[in-house]
């Protein structure tokens, strides 16, 4: 079978498309060849990150992969058969845990295989999501669609050191399409976890400004063992038809959280995304109502229909845009 081709270069053209293109080739059994890799960045080509996350993907499946080192602009990969697995990997670096796992896990869950991963990098780093978003928000979406997912921070790594361990436990799960277009409603959590930092007045102002709003909130601060010192905040809440949070480092201003949740329809932008490689392959329409078309978004839309043969359509809400996505089943 011939390689599926996709232009790296396209939409936002970072490390999104590596990731969504393997994930998929991995659950459909097709090859792919990635090119122009992160063309769009400032230092182009795969980094640590993503060439630890091609290589966990890699074991799941037995497949064979050319280009998986970093600064390559191109890679090649060819699936073999998923199956259960137990990985421990390092990225080596500050590089993103819970973009791993945004790979790893749908690949393993819509493959009805058992995955047992433990990986070492940045459990909360810049331009990424948190680890107690990807527990809490990602996880919480993902087991709406049928997932059995377990996610636990083991040791935090914060920006720029790094060194954090999460492990991320897949059973054996139905795999259902999305519909998340309900108003987001109820209570508020505000979490804070922090190390050699003390970032709880920042938590306690940013809760203050949810209940100013309107809406009931809890708040935990928690120190927690880590390589280096930092901190998270990250406001959530979850339901039946919605889940959305937002997230923020210390040092990176936590200021904008409160209003960046508040402005969330069904899902938030940063999840949107998230849900693209399940829904794809779902075999019925899912349906999301999210801020706006985000080039991440735009992007993995773009790869998984490339890859799956799924289609997907746009409009416009009242609130933002809704997204419908009719997955070919593998």
């Amino acid at each position: 079978m011939d390689h599926i081709a996709v232009d790296g270069s396209r939409g936002e053209g970072g490390g999104q498309t590596v990731r969504t293109a393997l994930a998929l080739s991995c659950i459909t059994g097709r090859p792919v060849s990635v090119r122009h890799i992160r063309h769009n960045r400032r230092v182009p080509g795969l980094r640590p990150q993503h060439v630890a996350a091609t290589r966990i993907l890699q074991q799941m499946c037995g497949g064979t992969m050319r280009g998986d080192r970093v600064g390559s602009d191109t890679l090649e990969f060819r699936p073999g058969t998923m199956r259960d697995s137990t990985i421990t990997a390092d990225v080596g670096t500050a590089g993103s845990v819970p973009l791993v796992l945004q790979a790893a896990v749908p690949a393993a869950w819509a493959s009805g295989a058992r995955l047992d991963l433990t990986v070492t990098g940045g459990t909360d780093v810049r331009w990424a999501p948190t680890a107690d978003y990807a527990r809490l928000v990602m996880g919480a979406a993902y087991g709406g669609m049928g997932a059995r997912l377990n996610v636990e921070v083991q040791r935090r790594g914060y920006y720029p050191r790094g060194g954090g361990r999460i492990r991320a436990r897949v059973g054996r799960g139905r795999l259902a399409p999305a519909e998340l277009t309900a108003c987001p409603s109820g209570g508020i959590s505000v979490l804070c976890t922090q190390h050699g930092v003390d970032a709880a007045e920042d938590a306690e102002s940013i809760a203050g400004e949810l209940e100013r709003a309107g809406h009931a909130c809890t708040l935990e601060v928690s120190d927690q063992e880590s390589t280096g010192p930092g901190a998270a905040i990250l406001a959530y809440r979850t339901g039946r038809g919605f889940a959305a949070g937002a997230d923020a480092l210390y040092g990176n201003g936590f200021g904008g959280v409160a209003g960046r949740l508040l402005g969330c329809a069904s899902i938030d932008e940063n999840l949107a995304d998230m849900l693209v490689v399940p829904a794809s392959v779902a075999g019925g329409l899912s349906v999301f109502e999210t801020g706006r078309l985000t080039k991440h978004l735009e992007t993995t839309l773009y790869v998984s229909s490339t890859i799956t043969g799924c289609r997907y359509g746009i409009s416009r809400t009242g609130n933002g845009i809704q997204v419908r996505i009719r997955g070919a089943a593998t």
